[in-house]
């Protein structure tokens, strides 16, 4: 489940109110929780990096915070609940940036690059432990603390210095910095913020004259939506997203139709805010602003209805018309006809492959694909389980229903690719510019690793015309 920039916090129906369930997802290789010779005090930061998580000892002896939301954990591994109490420490305080003393730089008024800051008289943040509203996966903590912090976790815990070429990016994502809509400088407004956050009440109207300082005044000072602050945040599509998911946190009109004017904020409000996506306000247009296609939305629509509970929304079915070219190819340069006793093990492990995931030939190439990338993320992540077969018996089984997906939408062909280099069993394009090896495509994923399969990508990618370009009869490799 993804914890990170994109989605809010999921809070499982098992668990008692206000608290969460955690999973100890190790590296393959990797000593679990359980397996610890003491059990860890600090935790690594749980999935997304927006937590502090640790022990309930050292939560009560911390004590209380302003500006943190304590919340109970249940941690557990594919064993089960772990005896240990975690407590995640929420910080909710936020303090921005002061722009006069940043070491750093800025992109159309973004934050791009930080390499240091501090505070001016007057500016200095009175909370022990704050996000930096610009970056909120930095955590600031007073030095005291930072301390009893580094003590209990043995020097696991990284304080007092970060890697500035690391972008902490949280949103919007430094990729996307040069394309979104401008925040104008106002230095007028910052200062009045800050004198606001100081007491000076008189200040309020001049530091809501900026879009993003008008955001600051909502999340920092006062800590909920209102309408003056709200107005003026639609000034900026991208703030008003932040203002509708940090401040608002429900769906609203004037924040809806402001955010609607860029694709990443447009990505945003959807799935922080409304928790679906609405692909009339998410056009083509819009999604290549946010770096996304029709395929990475979807995959954002998997995590939502896995957070909601709903179902995701699909398109309309794609047709795939006939295209009448039979599974094996023909011999001609570069290609072997697949000999008789092959073809006869391919036939059947298609069926078995199919069947292996839980659906029959005549499922849509493109649901066949989906129901593939979904169970190789399920077994390189641990969460699946290979059954019944050895792996290199399961290899063949997915490998064949893969590449009866490439024939049956594209009218790739089995063929056996003679090459210097080696060859193999391939699919192999009509004008045979280009083949690709399914067994290869599968094989890593059916053990644990990191990252995730590129499948459904690349059957996309197919499906849009978006190959590498290759000469017909080339035979490049694509994986």
């Amino acid at each position: 489940m993804d914890m990170g920039a994109w989605y809010a916090i999921h809070d499982p129906e098992e668990v008692p109110p206000g608290a969460l369930s955690l999973v100890d997802r190790r590296w393959s290789g990797a000593r679990g929780l359980r397996a610890a010779r003491k059990p860890l005090r600090v935790l690594p930061t749980y999935e997304g990096g927006q937590g502090l998580v640790v022990d309930a000892e050292l939560a009560e002896a911390i004590g209380e915070l302003p500006g943190v939301t304590r919340r109970d954990i249940t941690l557990r591994d594919d064993k089960g609940p772990l005896p240990t109490r975690y407590v995640l420490l929420d910080v909710q305080a936020r303090v921005p940036l002061d722009r006069r003393h940043v070491a750093g730089s800025f992109t159309d008024g973004w934050l791009d690059v930080l390499r240091g800051a501090r505070w001016g008289p007057g500016r200095v943040p009175s909370a022990p432990i704050f996000r930096l509203l610009e970056r909120p996966r930095l955590l600031f903590v007073e030095p005291g603390l930072a301390k009893v912090l580094c003590d209990a976790a043995g020097g696991s815990a990284l304080l007092d210095d970060y890697d500035a070429d690391y972008p902490h990016a949280y949103f919007p994502p430094a990729w996307s910095l040069g394309n979104l809509p401008a925040v104008p400088e106002a230095p007028e407004a910052e200062a009045a913020f800050w004198a606001l956050l100081g007491g000076d009440a008189a200040a309020r109207p001049a530091a809501i004259t900026s879009p993003w300082w008008a955001y600051a005044v909502a999340r920092c000072v006062d800590g909920w939506a209102a309408d003056d602050t709200r107005r003026a945040a639609c000034g900026n599509a991208v703030v008003a997203a932040l203002y509708a998911s940090e401040v608002e946190g429900h769906d609203q009109p004037s924040l809806a139709e402001a955010s609607a004017g860029h694709g990443l904020a447009a990505l945003r409000y959807a799935t922080h805010v409304r928790g679906a996506i609405d692909r009339q306000v998410l056009s083509d247009d819009r999604l290549a602003e946010a770096g996304h296609d029709q395929s990475t939305l979807a995959q954002h629509e998997g995590c939502l209805a896995t957070l909601t509970g709903a179902p995701p929304t699909r398109p309309a079915p794609r047709i795939w018309p006939s295209h009448g070219r039979p599974r094996y190819a023909d011999e001609a340069d570069g290609i072997v006809p697949i000999e008789a006793e092959v073809r006869s093990d391919i036939d059947a492990f298609v069926g078995r492959g199919l069947a292996r995931l839980g659906v029959g030939v005549e499922a849509a190439p493109d649901e066949v694909v989906e129901l593939l990338q979904s169970h190789l993320v399920a077994l390189a992540s641990g969460e699946g389980r290979l059954g019944t077969g050895k792996r290199t018996t399961v290899q063949m089984e997915l490998g064949c229903a893969w590449g009866e997906q490439l024939h049956r939408a594209f009218g790739w062909q089995w063929a056996r690719v003679a090459l210097p280099a080696g060859g193999g069993l391939a699919l192999v394009s009509p004008d045979r510019a280009l083949a690709h090896y399914p067994f290869d495509a599968v094989a890593p994923w059916l053990k644990r690793r990191a990252g995730s399969p590129t499948l459904l990508l690349l059957f996309n990618m197919i499906a849009d015309g978006n190959v590498p370009p290759a000469l017909p009869g080339a035979l490049t490799t694509v994986q």
